[in-house]
This record gives C-alpha cells, sequence and structure tokens, in this order.
C-alpha cells in the first residue's frame, strides 16, 4: 500500500512538474530578444512573442518586473517603462535569460544594396576594422526574409562591434552608430534591415501604396516581368542550354515584400529613428519617387505608431547609369525629389553626398555618407545645435547682365575643392545647358559663359554623374540644384 502511494505522489510530482515545464515552455520571446542586444532608452520600450493563451508573462530587466498575460491568439506584449541608458544588465523573461544587453540609443537602417556595402568594401577597410574596438556599439543583423503576407517573426542575430563583427556590418550603419557612439557617450545599436536591388514599393505596405493617387499597378508590372524571365528560361531549357546566372526569378522584387517579410516582424520594436539609403531602382521614375518616399515615410510612422519619428535618408550619389534606354538626367530629377521631399515632411533630414560617388553603383566612400547621416541627426533629433549638418542650397537667382548670380542658404565660407568649379551649366531661352565659368563672390557665386549672352537659368550637379566642388567652410558639399522649372523627362 506504502508503495502504492509513493508511485502515485511520484507520478504526481512527475506530472505537476511537466505541466509546468511545458506552460513555461510555451512562453517565447521573438527572436529579437536575445544575448547583446540594445534597448532603446527614455522610451517605452515592448517585448513580444507568443505562448500558450492564459499563459504569465514575466519579464525583468533594470531592477524593473513586468507581468502580462498570452491572449487567445497566442501573442503576448510586455510594455517596459523607460529606463536610462547604461548595462549590461540581464534581461528575463520567465525562465530564460539574456545576458550583455544595454539601454542606449537604438536606429533602423534600411534601404538597398548601397545600405548593404559592408565595411570590408569600404575605403581604408582594414585600417577601420582594425579600430572598431567598441562594446557599447551593437548590431542586429537581420537575415533577408521577403513575403508575399505580413510575417510575425524574423531571423536575425545580435552582435557586439568588434573587427571581427563589423566587417560584414554595412559600412553606413556603422559610421553613423560610430559617431553617434562617440558624441552622446551613450550605448547605440543599429539594426540592418536591408536588401539590394530593391525599389521603394517593396518596402511599403499594401494598403498605402494602394491609397496612392494615379499610382501604376507595380504589382502586373512585376508579374509581367516575372514572366518573361520564365518564358526566357523555358526557352533556353527547350534548347538544352544552361539559362545565364542573372536570369531568375526574383520574389524579393515583388510589391511589399520586403515590408512583409523584413519591416512587419520588427513593429513593435522600439526605436528612436530611421536611416534610409535607396533610390537607384527607381531611377525610371525620378518626378514620381516625391510620391512614393512620401508615402514610405507616411507609412511607416503609421505602422510603428509613431507620427514624429524621425527619418533621415541620404540624398544619392554621383554614379554612371549603364542603360540607353534612360535619360541622363534620371538621376537628377530622383534627387530633385528626394529633396523635394525633405523639404515637404517634417521631422526628415537629407544627406547630401554628391561628391562621394565614384562612378560606381557602390562606392566605397562609406563613411562620409554614414557622418553626414550622424551629424543630422546629431542636430535634429539630439539637439547638438553646433553640430554642422548641412552645406550650402540654392535659394534664389539674379540675372546680372551677361550672368547670373547665385545666393544659397547655409553658405559660409564658400570654397571650390581643388580650385576646380566644375558642375555648373548655363542656358538662354532656347533651354539648351553649356558648361559654364563659375566664380566666388562672397556667400554667392557668380555663373557665366561666353557662348550664352543673354542667360536666363543655372544648373549645378544635374547629371547623373557629375564632377561637384562647391564646399562651405565645414567641407560640407553644396546640394544639386537648378534654377529653372523646365518639364522633367521623368514626368512622361
Amino acid at each position: 500500500m506504502d508503495k502504492m502511494r509513493i508511485m502515485k505522489l511520484s507520478t504526481a510530482l512527475i506530472i505537476f512538474i511537466l505541466i509546468t515545464f511545458t506552460g513555461h515552455a510555451k512562453v517565447t520571446p521573438n527572436s529579437f530578444f536575445a544575448d547583446n542586444m540594445l534597448l532603446q532608452r527614455d522610451m517605452e520600450v515592448c517585448v513580444w512573442g507568443i505562448g500558450q493563451p492564459g499563459e504569465k508573462v514575466t519579464v525583468y530587466i533594470a531592477g524593473n518586473r513586468i507581468s502580462g498575460i498570452v491572449g487567445e491568439n497566442g501573442k503576448w506584449r510586455v510594455m517596459l517603462p523607460t529606463m536610462r541608458a547604461g548595462g549590461p544588465y540581464e534581461l528575463k523573461i520567465n525562465e530564460l535569460t539574456f545576458k550583455n544587453v544595454l539601454i542606449g540609443e537604438l536606429w533602423l537602417a534600411s534601404g538597398q544594396s548601397n545600405m548593404w556595402v559592408p565595411v570590408i568594401r569600404c575605403v581604408n577597410a582594414q585600417k577601420e576594422i582594425a579600430a572598431a574596438k567598441y562594446p557599447c556599439l551593437r548590431f542586429y543583423k537581420m537575415d533577408r526574409t521577403p513575403n508575399t503576407v505580413p510575417q510575425n517573426s524574423c531571423k536575425g542575430v545580435w552582435e557586439v562591434c568588434t573587427p571581427e563583427s563589423v566587417k560584414m556590418f554595412p559600412g553606413v550603419a556603422y559610421f553613423f552608430g560610430r559617431d553617434l557612439l562617440k558624441k552622446l557617450d551613450v550605448p547605440v545599436g543599429v539594426i540592418r534591415c536591408v536588401y539590394g536591388g530593391t525599389d521603394i514599393t517593396q518596402w511599403m505596405s499594401q494598403e498605402k501604396l494602394a491609397s496612392i493617387p494615379n499610382c501604376p499597378d507595380y504589382l502586373a508590372i512585376y508579374e509581367r516581368r516575372q514572366k518573361k524571365v520564365l518564358e526566357k528560361i523555358e526557352e533556353y531549357k527547350s534548347k538544352k542550354q544552361e539559362p545565364p546566372k542573372n536570369l531568375r526569378p526574383k520574389p524579393h522584387r515583388r510589391p511589399h515584400a520586403e515590408f512583409n517579410g523584413m519591416a512587419c516582424p520588427l513593429l513593435p520594436a522600439v526605436f528612436r529613428g530611421v536611416i534610409w539609403y535607396q533610390g537607384e531602382a527607381d531611377k525610371w521614375q525620378g518626378y514620381f519617387y516625391r510620391v512614393l518616399l512620401t508615402a514610405l515615410i507616411d507609412d511607416w510612422r503609421k505602422q510603428w505608431k509613431r507620427p514624429d519619428m524621425p527619418f533621415i535618408f541620404v540624398q544619392l550619389p554621383n554614379y554612371n547609369l549603364f542603360y540607353k534606354v534612360l535619360s541622363p538626367l534620371c538621376l537628377a530629377e530622383l534627387r530633385e525629389s528626394q529633396e523635394y521631399v525633405w523639404r515637404n515632411t517634417k521631422n526628415t533630414g537629407m544627406a547630401v553626398t554628391i561628391d562621394t560617388g565614384d562612378g560606381a553603383v557602390h562606392p566605397k566612400t562609406k563613411r562620409q555618407v554614414g557622418q553626414r547621416l550622424a551629424a543630422i541627426a546629431l542636430r535634429n533629433v539630439y539637439g547638438m545645435k553646433n553640430v554642422p549638418a548641412y552645406g550650402p542650397f540654392y535659394r534664389r537667382m539674379k540675372k546680372e547682365n551677361q550672368s547670373i548670380r547665385i545666393f544659397f542658404d547655409k553658405a559660409d565660407g564658400l570654397f571650390f575643392k581643388n580650385n576646380e568649379s566644375t558642375g555648373f551649366e548655363i542656358a538662354g531661352k532656347d533651354k539648351k545647358f553649356v558648361p559654364a565659368n563659375a566664380v566666388i563672390s562672397g556667400n554667392t557665386v557668380i555663373v557665366s559663359s561666353p557662348g550664352v549672352k543673354d542667360p536666363v537659368a543655372v544648373r549645378y550637379g544635374w547629371t547623373d554623374n557629375p564632377k561637384c566642388r562647391l564646399y562651405d567652410k565645414n567641407r560640407l558639399p553644396a546640394a544639386p540644384f537648378r534654377t529653372d522649372d523646365w518639364p522633367r523627362m521623368s514626368e512622361k
């Protein structure tokens, strides 16, 4: 009898242990939460995941203990109170423990391949890599996971900045984060959410894209392209030939694919703002890009429920287009759209990089790009008004006999790098632009050409791959501009 009781008690104990263990094991945080991660300071932070409906979830960090319950849909969210920068801490979620967690400034870095180019491919790569010993700088390297439907989870890994881990982290994002770390003196983290070759519609929600008036049917365009690709592949196979490697279906180019698979899983995440480097894939629609970029910013702010979320983007640098069917003004008109969005959308910033291209699609000079993005963030987001963030921008023109005087905003200490006054063009009423002479006069530039006796318009940096040499005393470049409002090629 005693033996039976012992067996029953043992069985009951085992069942109790199994139920308890199984119940807790079903509480699974999102894969975003891991060792070495960084959480946003001074803002309520969401911790989320899945579990058994009704299961209790308890989160501990930095002296905070917050509990919640798994909902009927199997999902849970716990909001941590605002926390000051510091660490390292342990983040405990029920029986799970994540170590070496910091609290500081977190940014999302997104876009296409120029945001992907890793440090190892940047100028002075070996020197930069050897110096990358920053234990308070953290990277979240998110996998490229496009999808046709919105996803809840993502794949990625958190890493501490070391010479080894920095090699394959985006150069722009690294230099941006490094500058913030040095100037703010708090831990900094950057999320890599990037896919090369993507156009802007792939990062936008289906609902937002559908709401844009007079918007092209991008899904139909994509499907037509994929159909042609599949037909060509079949043609090669029918001839018993191997299709070229670059001839393959591209599911990642489907509208909304990156939004569904890469942005959606991060929607509960809390971070300070976004840095964005994209536009090369949209070079064929430079004018309409202003509509799309405005829509993307609005979409992301609504998705993250942050109407004033800082959004800082890169105005595309100079590079050669190798597409004969495109106008040589495609990139100039896209840059114009980017400036339009910056001037007309609140709490945005634009880093001018017209001098960082080297003719290649993927310039290696990413340090300057990251530094200029960081300068804008430091000035606009963190209130460091003494940090120079912008160079000269065109304000107005004044005709003076056979020349035109150009006035700028933020034009203190103008100079031409290497004394080369290149990049300027001038035109008369015939609208035919010719290379122009440019002379600095105080904080203005006087532009003229012997071949244009009655000039009416000036352009600067207004080609795909211009050589621009105009800077201010802070060695920040003047932005490309045009004084005319003549019709754009891409409006067609």
